[in-house]
Parts: structure tokens; sequence; C-alpha cells
């Protein structure tokens, strides 16, 4: 935490605007006190002006963790992968590990999510599943 006498920055006081933006929208202030508290956030100059601002409102969430190695990425992969091929492999052995080997078809399908995860990992593409663009006439209204 910055001392309460230390000037703030333009991106602070933006990162307080955003924050009352969502309280608002949130139904956390008036209109009156969004108001007030966004004409008081762009005149401050120290962070306690900044923080008395922002009084009363919950936190702010903490951003979300990111993947930190590829190391860390590879490893989440085979074990989303080799357990049940594991399982699948060690009961088709147990029960005589004749006929059709019937295991292929969770390799198979296992397989392809590690392939596509694997992707992902190579193109430096964030974990989940991929952003889509909202569809027409339901983006951001201007």
């Amino acid at each position: 935490m910055s001392a309460p006498d230390t000037l703030v920055s333009d991106a602070e006081r933006e990162r307080a605007a955003d924050r009352l933006r969502a309280a608002a929208a949130e139904g956390r202030l008036t209109t009156e006190e969004f108001s007030e508290r966004i004409d008081r956030t762009y005149a401050s100059r120290t962070h306690a002006e900044l923080e008395a601002v922002l009084a009363g409102l919950p936190k702010a969430p903490a951003p979300a963790k990111p993947w930190r190695s590829t190391r860390e990425r590879l490893w989440h992969l085979a074990l989303w992968f080799l357990p049940p091929n594991l399982v699948c492999i060690g009961v088709w052995a147990a029960t005589g590990a004749n006929g059709d080997f019937w295991p292929k078809w969770v390799l198979l399908a296992t397989g392809i999510r590690l392939l596509y995860g694997a992707r992902r990992l190579v193109f430096d593409e964030p974990p989940g599943p991929p952003r889509l663009p909202p569809p027409p006439g339901l983006g951001p209204r201007r």
C-alpha cells in the first residue's frame, strides 16, 4: 500500500473510476453518489483522497492467477490424458485382453483433447474455451 500523501497517477484514477462504474452497475451506488464520487476521483491528488472516494465499496477482486509455465501446463495436460487411458487399458487387460481393443476409443477421444491443448500451448493461447465475439446486435452500446 502506498503512503497516503503520495500523489496518484492518471492510471490509478482510471482504475478507481472503473471500480466506481462497476459498483454503480451492481447497484451499490445511486446515480447522485456515482456522479459525486467520479468527480472527486478525477480531482484526487493523493492516495488518501482516492481511498476516501472508494470508502464503503468492496475491494477489487484479485486477478485470475495465470499459468506459471509451459511445464505446468504440460503436466496438467498429461494428468488429464493418462489416468482414464491407464484405467481403461488395465480393465481391458484384466478381463482377458481378448477381442477388440476397445480402449482405442478412449485413447482417441483423450488424444484429440491432448492435441487441442498442445496446439493452444504451442500458439501461446490462454487456457480455457476460446473467446468468441458477441453475436451481431449484442455488442457494447454506444
